[in-house]
């Protein structure tokens, strides 16, 4: 099962696409996030983010800004 990464900013969709995990550090410690997690919403700093695609992990430094999390996937909001 895979769920959808999107990251927004407010001139662009940065990224919009289908990914097996995220992992991203809240104000309030790491969060790693799989299909079907439970829906909530976190404050974010400036970190990376880091999500898997298959065999493949890829990152992105992110600044800070907000995430929330459905159970279909996970949307950052960010500068």
């Amino acid at each position: 099962m895979r769920m959808r990464l999107k990251i927004l900013t407010p001139e662009k969709v940065v990224m919009d696409r289908e990914v097996d995990s995220v992992s991203l550090m809240a104000t309030t410690g790491s969060l790693g996030v799989l299909p079907m997690h439970a829906p909530l919403a976190a404050m974010i700093g400036k970190s990376v983010l880091t999500f898997s695609d298959g065999a493949a992990t890829s990152s992105l430094e992110i600044e800070k800004g907000f995430a929330r999390v459905l159970k279909e996937g996970v949307t950052v909001f960010t500068n």
